[in-house]
C-alpha cells in the first residue's frame, strides 16, 4: 500500500515524493474544452509515468444523445484494462486545470466500485509552478490489466428520477452550472445542443 490511510485528495508535494512508487497508477485526466465551450490551457507536459484518461473521447457513452453520459460498465472495464489498471490498483488522478476534470474521474471509479483512488489538489499547473518533475507527453506501451467493475447504481440517477423528485421533493437538487446557463440566458456553445434550448 502506498499510504496507510486512503485520502481523497493528495497534494502535488505528496505526488512528487511518490513518483517512484510502483504501486501507484497515475492518470492524466486533462481536457481541452469545458461544458461552456471555454478553451483550456494545453500543456505538452505531463506527470512522469502518467497514463492519459480520455474523458472527452473514450470514457463516455457515445450512443447517448447527451454529452458526458457515463460509460457503460463493460466499456469502462475494457478501457481501464487497456490502461493497465488492475482490480487492486491504487490510482491518483490529476488534470491541466488544477482541479476540474479529475474529480469526475474520481467519481466514475467510485460508481464503478473502485475505492482506491485520489485526486491531486492543484494538478498539473501547481506541479509546473513548483518545478516538480514533469515529462513530455508520449505514447506508452502498457500491459493489459485485470480491472473489474462492480457497478454501484446508488450513485447514479436518471432523468425520470429527477423528474419525479421535482414533484415529491424528497431530495435537494443542486445545479452546478453557471448562473447564466441556469437562468437560460447563456449562449449554448455546442451546436448539436441548440435544438434543445427553448
Amino acid at each position: 500500500m502506498f499510504r496507510t490511510k486512503l485520502r481523497e485528495i493528495v497534494s502535488t508535494e505528496w505526488l512528487n515524493q511518490n513518483l517512484s512508487n510502483s504501486s501507484i497508477i497515475i492518470l492524466d485526466a486533462s481536457i481541452t474544452t469545458g461544458a461552456n465551450g471555454k478553451e483550456f490551457k494545453k500543456f505538452d507536459l505531463t506527470i512522469p509515468n502518467a497514463r492519459f484518461f480520455d474523458l472527452q473521447n473514450v470514457f463516455l457513452d457515445k450512443t447517448s444523445p447527451f454529452p458526458n453520459t457515463i460509460p457503460k460498465p463493460e466499456q469502462f472495464e475494457l478501457e481501464c484494462r487497456k490502461l493497465g489498471i488492475n482490480k487492486d490498483s491504487e490510482i491518483v488522478v490529476f488534470d491541466n486545470n488544477g482541479i476540474y476534470s479529475s474529480p469526475r474521474v474520481y467519481w466514475l471509479f467510485k460508481v464503478m466500485g473502485h475505492q482506491k483512488i485520489s485526486f491531486v489538489d492543484g494538478g498539473l499547473p501547481d506541479c509546473i509552478e513548483k518545478r516538480f518533475q514533469t515529462e513530455k507527453k508520449r505514447i506508452k506501451t502498457i500491459e493489459i490489466g485485470d480491472f473489474e467493475v462492480q457497478f454501484n447504481e446508488t450513485l447514479v440517477v436518471d432523468f425520470e428520477w429527477i423528474s419525479i423528485n421535482t414533484i415529491k421533493k424528497k431530495f435537494t437538487i443542486v445545479d452546478a452550472r453557471s448562473e447564466s446557463r441556469f437562468n437560460g440566458i447563456g449562449k449554448e456553445p455546442r451546436e448539436h445542443f441548440k435544438k434543445w434550448k427553448n
